[in-house]
């Protein structure tokens, strides 16, 4: 993946355990980040064909995630040890949850 933003552009790197699975398996996805530290917070989100993207959960190093209404429930799980790293899980897989899942770390600015 490559991750483009206003003021900062850097290497993100995903790897995707397979391009299909089957029904009822569970799918893990990782992520990681170069920018650094300063980049704790991660967004996951998928994008269905001919939908726009949505927003699953956000993540912070150690606390729990803050999942969207429509991912709160126990399918989904994701790790987030450190600023670096972070883990979705998505359980017992069904027809609706294809897509193409990306992360995205993020920094927050005040100015």
């Amino acid at each position: 993946f490559l991750f483009f933003s206003q003021r900062f552009c850097g290497n993100l790197k995903g790897r995707m355990p397979q391009c299909t699975a089957a029904t009822r398996e569970n799918a893990t996805i990782e992520c990681s980040q170069t920018y650094g530290d300063a980049y704790f917070q991660m967004y996951w989100y998928r994008q269905r064909c001919g939908e726009n993207m949505r927003q699953i959960v956000f993540t912070i190093p150690k606390s729990p995630p803050d999942f969207e209404a429509d991912f709160k429930n126990e399918r989904f799980q994701t790790t987030k040890p450190d600023a670096a790293s972070g883990t979705l899980i998505v359980g017992k897989l069904e027809p609706g949850d294809s897509g193409v899942y990306f992360c995205a770390p993020y920094v927050y600015w005040e100015d």
